[in-house]
């Protein structure tokens, strides 16, 4: 949704329960993403039925619609929705002056053969020409952490992040075997300097994911074992494994991007919540070696570990004469183990793993 849509797109502005039931598929396709990238919201929290989350998402929308400033902006293709912006209007931040009146948009749904099109993007031009006209100048939109194409197409659209939604159940519905303190997933994303960042990967990057091995097999065939024979569906599997990982707080793997373009990818290889351990593993595209991209987002992975996670020791192996890997761990003071030799197959030779630890607090 990085364009404006063409001409053949139609809006127009509703605000009446009549128009509801047209959107039920739109609203389906939401869903559908919904139940891909984030099955369960948490602890005994797993998705619902699609008839019922439309029929809850209906009754908000009726509710929502007794306020006559509430307002629908529906986007048609012969007549037929393709795509639709639900807009609800109350009171401003009580911390923060950001106006008389704060707009919220509680939902916008693009069916999928049109996304990618700017229908998302037009839906939110006309949102902004209709705030205009009632004096409203500020709005929040709320997303999964998991949703992480949503949160790219809002900050190119000039939204940034500004609060962080945690969600929980009553003490009594918590599993027994609660969380180790401190032990959280990954954050929606880190800037970076040099003009990276980190962001979550989900299953919908598998296809600008796949094309970037592709390009770069040759560069990272002599180091990663996955690389030389990984497939379309392999690349697809990994995606679907990271969701797991990061469901079963398990760690987590991040793209590393540059221009909102994959450009690498960090990551845990699992945390040993007993013994307050992980480690880290990285590649990145030959063309962004060199400018300290790699190093940053390990320093990021580093402090988030021992910061917010509160671990107590980093592990980094790499291949002894993979020397550019191995300058990462130096260079952020690492302390070097020793070597394990012959630890890792790659093609047809084995190679020694150089391991490389760092401690939360230093002997």
């Amino acid at each position: 949704m990085t364009g404006r849509a063409s001409a053949s797109l139609e809006l127009r502005f509703a605000n009446t329960i009549a128009e509801l039931d047209a959107l039920e598929p739109v609203w389906n396709a939401l869903q559908a993403h919904h139940e891909r990238i984030t099955p369960e919201l948490g602890p005994r929290t797993p998705k619902r039925t699609m008839e019922n989350a439309w029929r809850i998402r209906r009754s908000k929308y009726e509710r929502w619609l007794d306020d006559p400033d509430t307002f629908l902006v529906i986007a048609e293709i012969d007549d037929e929705p393709v795509g639709y912006a639900f807009v609800t209007i109350g009171l401003p931040y009580a911390s923060w002056a950001a106006g008389e009146r704060l707009a919220e948009l509680e939902t916008l749904s693009v069916l999928p053969q049109h996304r990618s099109a700017g229908v998302g993007a037009t839906l939110l031009d006309a949102v902004w020409k209709r705030l205009a006209e009632l004096g409203v100048e500020d709005m929040q939109i709320t997303t999964t952490v998991t949703n992480a194409a949503a949160q790219r197409f809002y900050e190119r659209e000039g939204f940034r992040q500004g609060f962080t939604v945690y969600y929980g159940k009553a003490p009594d519905h918590q599993p027994r075997n609660r969380e180790p303190e401190g032990r959280s997933g990954c954050r929606a994303g880190w800037q970076i300097p040099g003009g990276s960042a980190l962001r979550a990967l989900e299953i919908d990057d598998a296809e600008e994911l796949h094309a970037l091995i592709e390009a770069e097999r040759q560069h990272l065939a002599p180091w990663m074992p996955w690389a030389a024979a990984q497939t379309v569906d392999d690349t697809v599997a990994f995606l679907d494994r990271v969701r797991q990982q990061t469901q079963a707080n398990d760690g987590f793997q991040l793209a590393v991007t540059r221009n909102d373009r994959i450009a690498g990818v960090i990551g845990h290889h699992g945390v040993d919540w007993s013994n307050r351990s992980t480690t880290i593993g990285y590649w990145l595209a030959a063309a962004e070696q060199g400018m300290g991209t790699m190093t940053e987002a390990v320093r990021a992975l580093v402090d988030h570990a021992f910061s917010t996670w509160r671990l107590n020791r980093i592990e980094i192996r790499a291949a002894s004469d993979n020397l550019r890997s191995l300058a990462i761990p130096r260079r952020l003071g690492f302390t070097y183990e020793g070597t394990l030799h012959q630890a890792e197959r790659l093609g047809d030779r084995y190679v020694d793993l150089a391991v490389y630890s760092l401690l939360a607090e230093r002997p």
